[in-house]
């Protein structure tokens, strides 16, 4: 009646001539900045621009990785349904560790309902192999460029020269991705790729802040028993109970047995430690550097296998005996790393003075072994997905060259040492981790997967020098010599 303004114009108040802003002017600033208000700007603290991180799940695997396979390959017919059946027929026949989750039989169809760790076992496991006579060499060597990219920056530690070489990668996949497909196929989405390297110099890797974990508890939620009225009540009980349970646990714990309490423990323990990207991680990242150290500068370092490392064999290990010809290799062993020590070494036959050194033929011998909380399996374990290893030895022009080979057993062996540097006989116990390790032959044909364009070739430049993403080998190797003896401390973490 009165004909007083509405709330969404400037004088919303009909009792005072305070100007209020409207919806126009909100919009026009949203035009002029691109932000909306929010209350996290008015802390004091918080910065908006430097504080917000992109998620690499969403951006690299749910988005570039989705994007190039429907957009830049399906759509156009450089991949037909012919050859998405050839790619699942070679994914199938891929054997992988234990912890990486197995890609779905949805290939087929077009890689219907993938989720973010399938499609980014995808790109860093099986697209290089998958795609090698599939896509023409253009479009190979564009998506090599993201493959290692996303391989450097995907890693639990990584440096800060494999960050400017992943950035590197990162622009030359842009690059040809515009020239090969055109500038439609480039989004904003595309474009957050160019501000990775910033959001991992300032957070570390991106193990610190992509999505996977809390995507995965979303998912939990849903899991839990409720009765779809009141969800959030009804978590928040479930999670109250579960710490007056952890509470009244603690408190009690004094006055039950031991057995009782580690029994007690262990129900109550998560049975689940995560798969895939969401496995638990145990160590520190000194322990794992000082890990690859060893299998990295071999050329300043005698690795002998009684070196500390981040890890432990099986607990289903056993005593075994060596037979003659193993025995005989594993003296050559110690005479090799030990050379500069001046010791000699014997079984016990040829021992005539009784200065040699005796190496016992009793070991106790392991099917699996685990590093940080990455588990190395053998030719003796119930599965055979990640018997492969790789480790480094040193060329005749000390440089060294990486071999990958299949283990057969891992064991632990000790020796009674004399002390160096003293001049009394006293002696100490070598406790040596070994393994077995069946290496494959070099083929000619090694860089197969990898493209070569001009007189380039997309090389691992950061922790491995001259060492494919891919690589083709030949059969392993019948014949046994020492070098099959191997400490575990020079295995390659990958």
């Amino acid at each position: 009646i009165c004909r007083f303004a509405g709330h969404s114009s400037k004088f919303a108040c009909y009792k005072c001539t305070q100007i209020h802003g409207n919806k126009a002017e909100r919009q026009n600033i949203f035009n002029k900045y691109g932000i909306r208000w929010s209350e996290l700007h008015q802390l004091p603290y918080f910065d908006a621009f430097h504080f917000t991180c992109i998620d690499p799940m969403h951006n690299l695997f749910l988005g570039t990785s989705k994007r190039m396979l429907e957009k830049a390959w399906l759509s156009t017919d450089r991949i037909n349904n012919k050859q998405l059946k050839s790619i699942q027929r070679i994914i199938d026949s891929i054997p992988v560790p234990s912890d990486i989750g197995r890609i779905p039989h949805k290939i087929a169809s077009g890689f219907a309902g993938f989720t973010a760790d399938q499609w980014k076992t995808w790109v860093l496991v099986y697209s290089t192999c998958a795609l090698c006579d599939i896509l023409e060499e253009d479009n190979r060597w564009c998506w090599q460029h993201f493959v290692r990219c996303v391989t450097l920056w995907s890693q639990r530690i990584v440096t800060i020269n494999e960050v400017d070489q992943g950035e590197e990668h990162m622009l030359a996949f842009l690059h040809e991705a515009e020239n090969l497909y055109g500038e439609h196929l480039i989004t904003p989405n595309m474009h957050f790729h160019t501000h990775l390297r910033e959001c991992i110099i300032n957070y570390g890797p991106f193990y610190s802040f992509w999505c996977f974990a809390y995507e995965h508890m979303n998912g939990d939620l849903v899991l839990q028993p409720n009765s779809s009225q009141s969800m959030e009540i009804e978590v928040m009980t479930r999670i109250n109970h579960q710490v007056n349970v952890a509470h009244a646990f603690t408190t009690a714990s004094n006055e039950f047995p031991h057995d009782i309490v580690v029994l007690i423990n262990s129900l109550c323990s998560p049975i689940n430690n995560g798969r895939g990207t969401l496995r638990n991680y145990n160590f520190s990242a000194e322990e794992m550097l000082a890990f690859q150290e060893m299998s990295l500068h071999l050329s300043t370092i005698n690795v002998t296998g009684t070196e500390c490392f981040p890890g432990e064999l099986s607990r289903c290990y056993f005593e075994a005996k060596l037979d003659d010809r193993m025995l005989d290799l594993l003296k050559d062993y110690y005479e090799m790393v030990y050379a500069d020590c001046g010791y000699k070494f014997c079984n016990g036959i040829n021992d005539i003075d009784g200065s040699c050194i005796y190496v016992s033929s009793t070991i106790f011998q392991a099917s699996a072994l685990r590093v940080g909380d990455e588990t190395f399996g053998s030719l003796l374990s119930e599965s055979d997905l990640n018997v492969c290893v790789i480790a480094g030895f040193l060329n005749d022009e000390d440089n060294v060259s990486y071999y990958p080979g299949e283990v057969v057993y891992y064991f632990r062996h000790w020796l009674t040492l004399p002390e160096m540097n003293s001049q009394s006989a006293n002696t100490w116990i070598a406790d040596h981790y070994l393994c077995i390790v069946d290496w494959y032959k070099p083929s000619r044909y090694q860089a197969y997967f990898n493209v070569s364009l001009q007189q380039q070739l997309l090389t691992d430049e950061g922790n491995f020098e001259k060492l494919y993403h891919t690589e083709l080998w030949g059969a392993k190797c019948t014949r046994r010599m020492y070098k099959n003896i191997l400490p575990v401390q020079q295995l390659v973490i990958l």
